[in-house]
This record gives structure tokens, sequence and C-alpha cells, in this order.
């Protein structure tokens, strides 16, 4: 049993309602004033759907654009901590150095005396 046999497809786009709207309200048949209704009640809706599919699309874009941005600095972050580890290397070494010639130094100067 098809419950939905006897159903009206009762949907309207802006021409249509515009149509339907400029008849009379004498002259219109039930289906196009259900119609009318139908539009009238659900455009509201409809308006706000649309705005927030605005803003649904401007988030997403600014989520991209922020991940790309982090993506950017994350990249920098890694490189600095690994110009750092390097120089850090390189400090140890040279302070070693110093140490050791610090060290060759106070022999040579016990051995001159």
């Amino acid at each position: 049993m098809n419950y939905f046999s006897g159903l009206v497809d009762l949907s309207v786009d802006e021409s249509e309602y515009a149509a339907l709207s400029i008849v009379p309200k004498t002259e219109r048949t039930i289906e196009q004033t259900a119609k009318l209704k139908l539009y009238e009640m659900t455009q509201p809706i409809r308006s706000q759907c649309e705005v927030l599919k605005g803003q649904v699309d401007h988030l997403t874009t600014t989520y991209a654009d922020q991940v790309t941005q982090l993506q950017k600095e994350t990249e920098n972050v890694t490189q600095l901590t690994e110009k750092n580890n390097l120089l850090k290397s390189t400090n140890q070494k040279l302070e070693t150095e110093i140490s050791d010639a610090r060290d060759l130094v106070a022999i040579n100067h016990d051995k001159g005396e």
C-alpha cells in the first residue's frame, strides 16, 4: 500500500512563487495556496541555510589557510631546532678545543719556568 500516492509535490522555486503570488487569492486552487504557504514558511529557513553555508565556506577556507600557515611554522621550528642543535654541537666542540688549548698553554707555561 502506497501512503504517498495521493500527495502532490508542493515544492516551488522563486519564479513559480512569483507567478503564483500574482494570482488573486479568490482564484487560487488549494494546491496553489498550499504551495505559496509552504514557500513562505520555508523561505526564512532557506535564507538562513544559505547564510550558514556561506559562513561554513568562509570558515573552511580560513581553517585551510591556518593549517597551511601552521605547517609552514612547524617546518620553520624544525629547521631552527636543527640549526640550534648544530650550533650547540659546534659550541661544545669549540669549548673543548679552548679547554684543551688552555691546558696546553698551562703545561707549556709550567715547563718554561
